[in-house]
């Protein structure tokens, strides 16, 4: 919880007129005490680079200094240094105001489990040093305020040291564009996310890491988001957004993944956007569920057809995306995933039609040529059930023969398979079935039947067979 300096920082957050000015007497203040701390932390011309971004002060004259010591003698002394983390300790508080801390220095900032109650909280521009913590921090809180911009800004701060931020719940709007995090960041089970109907948004909220840069991991662990954007960003080491639920759409358009980047057991409610974006030879949409994202653009799920067809047509663009990156990275099963679902898509698009239905039934026979099971399956029933007719057709016309049943339908399963394979010429005068085919079609005074049923099967079966072979070639190729 807070420490015995909060008053302190709150009294200093609250000093002067104007936020421009409280800015200038924060940002002075800690320079004036801590600029040798500072100055051992980080390099010279970094310094130069931080004085320069928050206007700090060239110099002190004995009159700001008395000030300042007359200033902290009323709040009973200086802030000491005892240790990096928790230095300036807001944990625990509720800030009733809007708060601002943009363009600041901050030094082991600690808003674990803060509630912010204004219309703002502005960070915008800060320079955090030390173990900055947010976790459990509540930004729902604040009071909605239709012309503010955004609830909470990050925008263009930097994070020279380790900055966690779980279990943080965000306002509507949330800005965290052009953000530097130097080390680590973690954003493990944070709530970009909203129904309440004080903030009056019913698809959720909104958070924006564009131009972002993560020099160090950055983990989203069972993160929730509303509406996300990562356009541009960078992450340089590893990224994890296993667990993460995406409930809008999600852009992550030019962002570079240059580590091990994990979308295991992701929920994507819209397709997700990652045109010319990068990703690490080391990525994993495993387990990822679709599900919804599908429904989004389903017309069972929908009824306006012009819309249906946009949407299901920046599907294909996004899921057509999606498998050309797992196919250069050598991820043939989640290429092969994101090339169903964008073949599913074109379903939706097309509507009722031919070649829809000819989509439907590559579905249903092999998964988009995917499942050995299934295709193996519907290659083996089709003349099992035709040699069964076969069977039926033979036994009705000898029903006085002396033939047994077990033989009539042996011999009609060997001509369905024969039918299937006509291109083998089995069932020919010199072929390996032709007694079969004697057998059965010699039952009846008249062939048509068997004639019809076995054009029907010589297209049937190589279409089929060709999917079982369809089938092994993408479970097992090599490259």
């Amino acid at each position: 919880m807070a420490n015995e300096h909060t008053g302190f920082w709150l009294a200093l957050l609250d000093f002067g007129n104007g936020e421009e000015e409280r800015r200038k007497n924060w940002n002075a203040y800690c320079y004036w005490r801590f600029g040798e701390f500072l100055r051992q932390l980080i390099a010279p011309a970094e310094l130069k680079n931080i004085r320069e971004k928050i206007d700090l002060p060239s110099g002190f004259t004995g009159d700001f200094e008395r000030c300042w010591e007359q200033f902290a003698a009323d709040l009973g002394g200086h802030p000491q240094i005892p240790k990096l983390n928790s230095f300036m300790d807001f944990s625990g508080t509720e800030l009733t105001d809007n708060v601002s801390l943009a363009g600041r220095l901050l030094i082991g900032a600690n808003f674990r489990e803060t509630v912010f109650k204004g219309q703002t909280a502005d960070f915008r521009g800060a320079e955090f040093f030390g173990l900055t913590e947010f976790d459990g921090a509540d930004f729902f809180q604040l009071k909605s305020n239709s012309h503010n911009d955004f609830g909470a800004s990050f925008s263009r701060s930097t994070f020279h040291d380790l900055a966690t931020f779980d279990r943080v719940k965000f306002p509507y709007l949330t800005m965290f564009d052009g953000v530097e995090f130097r080390d680590s960041a973690s954003f493990s089970q944070a709530e970009f996310w909203s129904r309440t109907a004080e903030l009056n948004v019913s698809h959720g909220g909104e958070v924006q890491f564009d131009l972002t840069q993560f020099h160090g991991t950055v983990a989203f662990w069972k993160a929730k988001f509303g509406t996300a954007s990562f356009i541009g960003a960078e992450m340089k080491k590893a990224a994890d957004f296993h667990d993460a639920v995406f409930c809008s759409s999600i852009n992550f358009n030019n962002a570079r993944f240059q580590g091990t980047s994990m979308f295991r057991k992701a929920t994507f409610w819209r397709p997700p956007k990652f045109f010319e974006a990068e990703l690490h030879e080391d990525v994993t949409f495993s387990e990822a569920n679709w599900k919804v994202a599908e429904e989004s653009y389903r017309r069972s799920f929908r009824r306006n057809g012009s819309k249906v067809r946009t949407d299901a047509e920046g599907a294909m663009r996004a899921w057509d995306r999606l498998a050309l990156i797992m196919s250069q990275r050598e991820k043939l099963p989640e290429r092969h995933e994101f090339f169903r679902l964008k073949m599913r898509a074109q379903r939706q698009r097309d509507g009722l039609g031919l070649l829809s239905f000819l989509n439907l039934l590559f579905d249903k026979t092999s998964d988009y040529g995917w499942s050995v099971g299934r295709a193996l399956s519907c290659w083996s029933a089709q003349f099992v059930v035709m040699g069964a007719v076969h069977f039926g057709l033979a036994l009705n016309c000898s029903s006085g023969s002396d033939a047994g049943w077990l033989q009539v339908l042996k011999h009609g399963i060997l001509l369905s398979f024969a039918n299937s394979h006509a291109f083998l010429r089995l069932a020919a005068g010199d072929g390996w079935l032709h007694g079969s085919r004697d057998a059965i079609v010699n039952s009846c005074p008249t062939d048509w039947p068997f004639v019809y049923i076995g054009l029907a099967q010589a297209v049937l079966g190589p279409i089929l067979l060709f999917l079982v072979l369809l089938t092994l070639r993408n479970r097992f190729r090599l490259g």
